[in-house]
Formats: structure tokens, C-alpha cells, sequence
């Protein structure tokens, strides 16, 4: 009996020790009923432990120690790490922690940052993380404050994630609208890598900058904010140091003042499926290309922006005054209703003594044209926006935009040709449509002929219905559609594989609950 039970304990146990080496469970720290601080936690935590902390506000800042632990919150809205006073970033990993090092659930305030080196101005007033990852979620990153900016500060970190944040009120102390965001390698060329998903960036007085490193940006919206200028430099390879691109998808940027994205010096700048509406600039372009730099920008919408320079380049402005070159693709896209003192949106590339810069600029609706020959679906129209004026960009039913996109990209949601702009039109198709589709699954299931008629008899008794002008038979096409699924139903199973009713049911109910509606 005791060597029996032996084998059963050490067959429970096992997996955890696979789990944890050396250790079987991870302990939960308790702060402030265990632990009077969360740094004390901290000393005491181990690699996979959590340090549970209850709603209040906390008077320190604290440091990961290279432990990839989770110091976990009840809620931003309910607990505070504050760090008023104390003359440093609020939260720091430095010590080669990675992305399972996270912080989660808390309101960070009072930071002012780590002083890089002597002579720097220090960085990261919220959260400095350097030769190191973390994770961010669940978080309310506002009034920090460091000198020339930098709220939160990535440098030389391989991958980080940033999940659900939300930064707000940030100034810096010299007020000249210096980064809110900084990500750069440790050196130049040495890499770092950080992903936003889910965060907003809002009320601050500055922008963000990423110089030899790359980071994604997913569902972000960029408001309301002053001197907001995104930066990205050193990494499109052209100039010898290749990184990742600094890449919005999905995401918003509207309602800034004394706004830019300046893809510059070998920068590497990716916008996908964005909207970019309402800003404004008093100093030059909405988005600056130049220096031997790469610029992508698909189904993005760039519309309402205005700029006070009296010159041609209110949208995009495009230089190059290297001999590297640079490449420029713009598809599916429309610029509209963007004003200044022209009435130009997007200018031609300015050389400045430098090689041509490879334009690609193709499918796309622009107010004003696009002059070069080369090329093709370019319309100079109205897009007809649902309410331009109130800031609804989505495409009416009678928009140019529609199905104009570039017929080699991918299909719309809806499964037709790609639409111009970040809000595709959904096109449903007529019920008549949706028959005749149905009746070509049915025929590719190569039914015998006794079902295949029966179906084909039901499906055309349907749209007969729906095909007489004289009167409403929505009822009668109903009727039959329903029959259909009966019929379709009573061989589930049997003649017809439960795999293709379910398909052709599904169908069938589609076009009754849009008749129905």
C-alpha cells in the first residue's frame, strides 16, 4: 500500500515540477497586508510569484529586479503607485526582465524620470524599461513629467507588450512638446521592439518617437493632443541599419493640434487602415517623408486636416536629398477635405540635388489628382463620406470609392473588390442574389437527382415570389425558403451530410432574416 501511494504522489506532483523547476507553486505576495509596500514584495518575490496589490494609493516607485514576477492591482481606477517626491521613473526594468515580467491594474502618476547618462535628459517618468521587456495592461499612465519628455521610455527593449493603457495630462518640464513615448535601440541599429494593442494616447503635450527599433501600434486612438509629432528614424535599411517598421494599424489620429508623422533619415513608417482626421499644423505636413526613407500608407483616410504654411504641402509632403533613394507606396487610400493655403493635398517629390524616390502611388481618391503618368485608379471626386462635416467618414452607397481599390488586394469583408478609404462599404447582396448563390451550392454538392430537384424546386418557387413586380411576396418566398430547410433537414444525416445541411440551412436563414427584417 505505501509504495502504491508513492507513485500516485510522485504522478500528482510531476507536473509542476516540469512547470516551476525547483519550485511547485508560485506564491502570492500580499501587499499591504503581508507586505507594507510593494517594493518589499518585490525583494522577497521570486520568478513567477504575483504580488497581489489592494486598492489604495502607494508613495514609492518600484523596480522588477529582473525577476519576471507579476505586481498586479486592483484596478487603475482603485489603486495608485505614486511617485510625488521621490526624484526618479515610477516603475523600472533594467535588469533583463522579459515580457512575463507585467504590471498590471494601477494608476501611475508623479514620475520624473531616469537619468540615461550624464548630460541626458532623463527618461521615462511613468515607466523606464532598458535592455529589458515588459508587459503593460490595465494601466493609467498620467501627469509624469521628465526633462524634454518621455513618459514611458523603451530603449534596446526586444519585445515588449503594451496592452489597454491610457495616457493622459503629460507635460514635460521644458513644455516644448518633447515625446510622450520613446523606443530606440541602446546604441544605433542595436534593435528593440514594442507592440501596442487597445491604448489611448490623450491631452498630452507631446508625441512619440522610435529611432533603430520598430513597434506596431493595433486599435489605437491618438486625441486631442498638442505638439503631437511622430518621429521615426533609422531603420528602413536604406541607410545600413535595418529594424522594424513603425507600423498603425486600425488606428485613429484625430483632433490634434501642431500635429505631424515625420518619416525621416531612414525612417521605415507603415500605415494601415487608419483614419487620420482634424488635426492640425501650423509648422508644415501632416505626414513628412524624406531622407532615404520607406512610407506605406493602405486604406487610410486623411481627411479635415488643415495647416497654416503658405505652400503646397498641406497632407504629405515628399523629399529626398540623399543619393540612397527611398520607395513610397500609397493605395486604397483617399485624402480629402484637407485644407491650407492651397488647394493641392499631396505634393510631387522635391529632389533637392538628391536621387528619385520611387512613388507608388496607385488606386487611390485625391483631391487635387496625382500627376504621374505611371499611375493607375486615381479618382479626383467627391467620396461622397456619410456626414463629412460631423466626422462620419464611412463610404454612402453611392461612393466612387466603392470597389475602386486596387483589384490585386485583398477582398473587403463583404467578399467583394477592396474599397478605397479605412471604412469599407458593406454590400449586402438582394435576396435574389443570395438564391441564386444558394442554388449553386446546392448543384456543387452533386445531390441525387431526387433531392436536387426537390431543393431546385423549392429554391425557384422562391424567387418567382420575389421576382413578381405586381405585388409584396416576401411571405411566399419565406414559405418556400423554409420548406427548403425542412427538406434539407429531414436528409441531415442520410443523403445529405450533416456538414452540407448545416451549410445550406445557414444560407437559407440568412435570406429569410433579411426578408423578415
Amino acid at each position: 500500500m505505501k509504495n502504491n501511494l508513492k507513485l500516485v504522489l510522485v504522478s500528482v506532483l510531476t507536473p509542476f515540477f516540469i512547470l516551476f523547476p525547483g519550485k511547485v507553486f508560485a506564491s502570492q505576495l500580499e501587499v499591504p497586508s503581508q507586505y507594507s509596500t510593494i517594493q518589499s514584495a518585490i525583494d522577497i518575490a521570486q520568478t513567477g510569484d504575483v504580488v497581489n496589490v489592494a486598492a489604495g494609493t502607494y508613495n514609492e516607485v518600484i523596480n522588477f529586479e529582473g525577476k519576471d514576477i507579476v505586481v498586479q492591482g486592483n484596478g487603475a481606477a482603485f489603486t495608485t503607485i505614486d511617485g510625488t517626491g521621490i526624484n526618479s521613473s515610477v516603475v523600472s526594468a533594467v535588469t533583463g526582465e522579459s515580457n512575463l515580467a507585467k504590471l498590471q491594474g494601477f494608476t501611475v502618476i508623479g514620475g520624473s524620470g531616469t537619468i540615461i547618462s550624464s548630460g541626458n535628459p532623463r527618461c521615462g517618468g511613468g515607466v523606464y524599461v532598458r535592455d529589458s521587456s515588459i508587459t503593460l495592461q490595465d494601466l493609467i499612465i498620467n501627469n509624469n513629467i521628465a526633462q524634454e519628455g518621455r513618459a514611458v521610455c523603451f530603449i534596446s527593449s526586444p519585445n515588449s507588450l503594451v496592452d489597454n493603457i491610457e495616457i493622459s495630462n503629460y507635460e514635460d518640464e521644458t513644455n516644448a512638446g518633447n515625446s510622450i513615448i520613446q523606443i530606440e535601440g541602446s546604441q544605433w541599429g542595436q534593435s528593440g521592439f514594442v507592440t501596442f494593442t487597445n491604448s489611448r494616447f490623450m491631452n498630452n503635450n507631446g508625441g512619440m518617437s522610435v529611432a533603430g527599433a520598430g513597434a506596431t501600434l493595433n486599435d489605437v486612438l491618438i486625441e486631442n493632443n498638442n505638439n503631437f509629432n511622430v518621429t521615426v528614424i533609422g531603420n528602413s535599411g536604406i541607410g545600413g541599419d535595418l529594424n522594424p517598421p513603425l507600423t498603425f494599424n486600425n488606428t485613429i489620429v484625430r483632433d490634434n493640434y501642431d500635429f505631424s508623422f515625420t518619416d525621416w533619415q531612414g525612417g521605415w513608417l507603415v500605415i494601415n487602415n487608419s483614419e487620420f482626421s482634424n488635426n492640425h499644423q501650423t509648422g508644415g505636413s501632416i505626414i513628412y517623408y524624406g531622407n532615404d526613407s520607406i512610407l506605406e500608407i493602405s486604406n487610410t483616410t486623411i481627411v479635415g486636416n488643415t495647416s497654416e504654411v503658405l505652400s503646397d504641402e498641406t497632407v504629405v509632403q515628399i523629399r529626398n536629398y540623399r543619393d540612397w533613394g527611398g520607395w513610397i507606396n500609397i493605395s486604397n487610400s483617399i485624402v480629402w477635405g484637407n485644407t491650407g493655403f492651397s488647394n493641392s493635398p499631396i505634393t510631387l517629390p522635391e529632389f533637392g540635388g538628391g536621387s528619385y524616390t520611387l512613388a507608388n502611388i496607385n488606386y487611390s481618391l485625391i483631391q487635387g489628382g496625382w500627376p504621374d503618368t505611371n499611375s493607375v485608379g486615381i479618382l479626383d471626386i467627391d467620396p461622397l463620406f456619410v456626414d463629412l462635416l460631423n466626422g462620419d467618414y464611412h463610404l454612402t452607397s453611392s461612393s466612387p470609392s466603392i470597389d475602386s481599390g486596387d483589384p490585386n488586394s485583398p477582398l473587403d469583408p463583404d467578399g467583394t473588390r477592396a474599397d478605397m478609404g479605412v471604412y469599407p462599404f458593406f454590400q449586402v447582396p438582394s435576396p435574389t442574389e443570395q438564391i441564386e448563390s444558394l442554388v449553386d451550392l446546392v448543384i456543387s454538392y452533386n445531390f441525387q437527382n431526387g433531392i436536387l430537384n426537390s431543393l431546385d424546386q423549392k429554391l425557384e418557387t422562391a424567387q418567382s415570389a420575389l421576382g413578381d413586380v405586381n405585388e409584396n411576396n416576401d411571405q411566399a418566398a419565406i414559405n418556400s425558403l423554409q420548406a427548403f430547410i425542412n427538406a434539407v433537414e429531414a436528409q441531415s444525416g442520410n443523403k445529405i451530410t450533416n456538414e452540407q445541411a448545416d451549410a445550406l440551412v445557414q444560407k437559407a436563414q440568412v435570406i429569410i432574416n433579411q426578408l423578415s427584417s
